[in-house]
């Protein structure tokens, strides 16, 4: 049976109250009634199961039965710094990082980039990295930087264990290739 999952980025003691755009969620659109059978996650790991106690036109109230750590988070942290695409697409984007693995988005501006920093694009980035979390059953949520340039990129670079820059020209190495040599010399 498929258990819905809401973000609350606080899961403390025997229940928790769900923030207003996943209570809208679960009253709306899933039609959650008292009873109901759902999970909650962090988005630093943890996951708390339970059942809605309480949920009324104000609210609603999930009462923990048990908290679970997710498998941490993945070996390899990746970082994947890109030129934001335009509308729809950034959704997409960071829809399809999130279920990959991706630990942190770090959108950035290019000399030919269409899309430019605005305000409260961040936030929603984030909230579509909530969602696809809900979606894929993930409970680390990736971190969505705010937009930054491609020299401001490659100066975070050493923050890095690895950096790997794309590009497109007859010379440049398959990312495959990088990727089994690392793995080689990760070994």
């Amino acid at each position: 049976m498929h258990v819905p999952w809401f973000y609350c980025p606080r899961i403390t003691g025997g229940s928790v109250e769900l923030p207003e755009k996943e209570f809208r969620h679960a009253a709306g659109p899933l039609r959650l009634r008292k009873g109901d059978r759902v999970a909650v996650f962090d988005g630093a790991g943890n996951v708390a199961y339970g059942a809605l106690t309480q949920i009324t036109r104000g609210g609603a109230r999930v009462a923990i039965e048990a908290v679970s750590g997710q498998a941490a988070a993945t070996a390899t942290r990746l970082i994947l710094a890109v030129a934001m695409p335009k509308a729809q697409r950034q959704s997409f984007l960071i829809e399809k990082c999130t279920e990959l693995g991706v630990a942190e988005l770090w959108p950035m501006t290019c000399q030919h980039s269409v899309v430019r920093a605005a305000p409260g694009q961040n936030a929603r980035w984030q909230r579509t990295a909530i969602e696809a979390c809900k979606q894929c059953h993930r409970a680390h949520l990736p971190v969505v930087v705010e937009m930054r340039t491609f020299e401001e990129v490659l100066a975070h670079a050493s923050e890095c264990e690895q950096a790997v820059i794309a590009h497109a020209v007859a010379s440049a190495r398959p990312l495959l290739e990088i990727l089994q040599e690392l793995r080689r010399g990760a070994s």
